[in-house]
């Protein structure tokens, strides 16, 4: 059996947009992941800085990190954001 194939768009918020310098992007993922696992393919956890914490969103629905992603979905990772 081949693994999954799907297609997704990424969008990035605040500091995750500025490391990546992009708004979104559209990647196929294959295989089975959970969100959390894709953050931390694009966000490798010993990049320096470290990623910060994110809240998962996926077609505008707030998940858990544990949530696999859907062929087509949107989906967001919003890090913490600055208040005062």
């Amino acid at each position: 059996m081949l693994p999954a194939r799907m297609r997704v768009t990424i969008h990035y918020f605040a500091s995750l947009r500025d490391r990546k310098g992009l708004d979104s992007e559209e990647l196929e993922l294959e295989g089975s992941l959970t969100l959390r696992e894709l953050y931390h393919r694009l966000f490798p956890p010993d990049d320096a800085p470290s990623p910060p914490p994110v809240l998962y969103v996926q077609d505008e629905a707030y998940v858990t990190g544990d949530t696999a992603p859907r062929d087509g979905a949107e989906i967001a990772f919003i890090p913490p954001l600055g208040g005062g």
